[in-house]
Parts: C-alpha cells; structure tokens; sequence
C-alpha cells in the first residue's frame, strides 16, 4: 500500500482568524513573530488529561522570560479560552466546567516563542 499524505497533528494546530505560515524547519504559525521552537529554559505540564471540571497547570518560566498565554482552541479553530500564566506563579488552576466535553487544542507562547502545544481531552 502507497501512502500518499502523512499528516502529524501536532505540525496543524487550528488557526482560523489568522493565516498561518510557514517559517524555518517546515513548520506552521499563528502569526509572523512565533516560532515553534521553545527556548528550553521552560517547563509546562497541564494535568489532568482528561479533565473535567479544573485544568491545573503547573510550570516554571525562567526569570528572562515574560508572562506565558495559554489559549485553548476548539476543533474547528475558534479560540475559547485566552489564559495569562504570571512568570511569578507555578500552579495555575483554571475552570472549565463551562466548556462542553470533546477534544481541544492548545498552545503555550513565551515571549513570541510557542513553547508548547498539544491535545486535551474534556470528559465528564
């Protein structure tokens, strides 16, 4: 058998309001100053995955670094949730007992920077 696309999810986050493009590596952004590549000095773990009610963020940003934004997007690409994590926390928990169960995607941005993107699960 012949494959004739291969796709990685994780290179097509939903980008519906503006046009994404390509920048070094082949990979796709939001917007003409990010870029896919974190600078390391950050770590972020969103938990639980799935979750229900209360998404807990728990991270570090290293002291250079500004406020990280963590936007959720639904399946079709629309922006849902726009959430600040101050550089000065480590744990953020967050309600989404108003989001409708499914799956969603987000990313982390760090100074222009996507640190982090993935897939999370509401199941109640």
């Amino acid at each position: 058998m012949k494959t004739i696309f291969k796709y990685n999810l994780k290179d097509y986050l939903p980008t519906k309001a503006i046009p994404a493009r390509t920048v070094a590596g082949g990979h796709k952004t939001n917007a003409g100053e990010l870029t896919l590549a974190g600078t390391g000095n950050n770590s972020f773990k969103l938990y639980p995955n799935p979750a229900s009610n209360c998404l807990n963020i728990a991270y570090q940003i290293s002291e250079s670094n500004s406020d990280a934004t963590l936007t959720i997007y639904d399946v079709l690409g629309n922006q849902i949730m726009n959430i600040i994590l101050p550089a000065s926390q480590t744990v953020k928990s967050i309600g989404i007992s108003k989001l409708s169960e499914g799956v969603y995607f987000y990313s982390i941005v760090v100074n222009n920077n996507i640190e982090q993107r993935g897939k999370l699960i509401i199941a109640r």
